[in-house]
């Protein structure tokens, strides 16, 4: 039996709350990988309060649960699911995704072929979602188009070479969001390439973006504050100016409404109307000139109550002093890793053939 240590592929699935969607994420990704002869895949819940955990436990595959002490986030669980396989090639889902078919393949071909590549992802099709039933979608998120293009960062599902990985560190566990483009910056500073091939890689399922519950979910799971602590630990990495350049936008709204705020201050205290008026005409401007430009007036709308909310998280975690990444240690963010052995196989396969029938898998590697 080849040992976890000769894996060619760890298929790492990170979740929380994901039980709508986590049979069709582990199937995928049991599909996927089947024809790879060397794999293992690896569960890694964030402390999840619904049936997540105890759905994938009735599948064949090693189930990781991080510790309710540790301010889990998705950078987190990728980082400790990275840490503890030993693929030479690390595929990351979202609990929410289901992968396609031959996404695994397909991207083991591409940077088996050219070691220079620190990663690729594919073709990623949204479908959104709102209280539970689907309301659209987005084809081709990430607008990768018919040819291969090198981007700056992947955007949750994607595989990495596990070398280019462990050359910068790998994920930064304390991250809470904006963790890609944290890590995409670190690659290719290294000298590391990333790129987005013309292949389909799978479809998100997800809520639908800039609803009320979305923003809910970002501002309570603090994913704007992330924005800010990668702006903060760029800053003794050199890289302020690339993370700040594709903030731009909301970086440059709270500048708008400060000198806003200044020149109300100037006309309470000096009783000069003249610069808040001015302000206030020029705001009008930028508002028509953005919906003549975008031909809408619901997306300028919907972009500026995204850069108001993401603001003071952003500010918040720029504030916030950074946790030293070399500080982490696994034994304390694992509170629970369940290896199924081989001889259980039948057994997880029975048990979980009351859920959903589970496809064959060629070899289960590091259970």
């Amino acid at each position: 039996m080849t040992t976890a240590r000769e894996a060619t592929l760890s298929a790492v699935i990170i979740a929380r709350n994901e039980s709508a969607h986590i049979v069709r994420c582990i199937e995928s990704v049991m599909a996927a990988v089947a024809s790879i002869d060397g794999c293992e895949i690896v569960l890694v819940d964030s402390c999840s309060d619904d049936r997540t955990v105890e759905i994938a436990r009735r599948y064949p595959i090693r189930v990781i649960e991080l510790a309710r002490n540790q301010r889990c986030c998705a950078a987190m669980g990728r980082h400790v699911g990275i840490a503890l396989t030993r693929g030479e090639y690390v595929l990351c889902v979202d609990g929410d995704t289901e992968i396609h078919p031959d996404w695994a393949t397909a991207a083991l071909a591409v940077l088996s072929a050219r070691p220079n590549l620190g990663g690729a992802a594919g073709r990623e099709d949204q479908i959104y979602y709102r209280n539970g039933e689907r309301v659209g979608g987005k084809p081709d998120y990430f607008e990768t188009g018919d040819a291969e293009c090198v981007v700056d960062q992947f955007g949750g599902n994607a595989m990495y070479r596990r070398r280019a990985l462990e050359s910068v560190g790998s994920f930064n566990p304390y991250v809470r969001s904006f963790e890609e483009a944290e890590l995409g910056a670190r690659l290719r500073r290294a000298g590391w390439q990333l790129v987005r091939i013309p292949a389909s890689m799978g479809n998100h399922h997800t809520q639908q973006p800039d609803s009320l519950r979305e923003y809910r979910r970002r501002l309570s799971g603090h994913l704007f504050t992330g924005q800010g602590q990668v702006l903060r630990i760029a800053l003794r990495q050199g890289l302020f100016w690339e993370h700040a350049r594709k903030l731009n936008r909301v970086l440059l709204f709270w500048l708008w409404v400060a000198i806003g705020g200044a020149t109300a201050g100037v006309a309470v205290t000096l009783s000069r109307r003249a610069p808040a008026v001015m302000w206030l005409a020029a705001s009008g401007l930028l508002i028509v000139a953005f919906v003549i430009r975008t031909r809408s007036v619901a997306k300028p709308l919907r972009l500026m109550v995204d850069w108001a909310l993401s603001g003071p998280p952003l500010v918040w975690g720029f504030l916030l002093a950074p946790a030293d990444p070399r500080a982490f240690r696994l034994e304390d963010a694992v509170a629970s890793d369940q290896r199924i052995s081989l001889s259980m196989r039948d057994s997880a396969e029975s048990s979980a053939s009351t859920l959903q029938p589970i496809h064959s898998f060629g070899v289960f590697h590091g259970l």
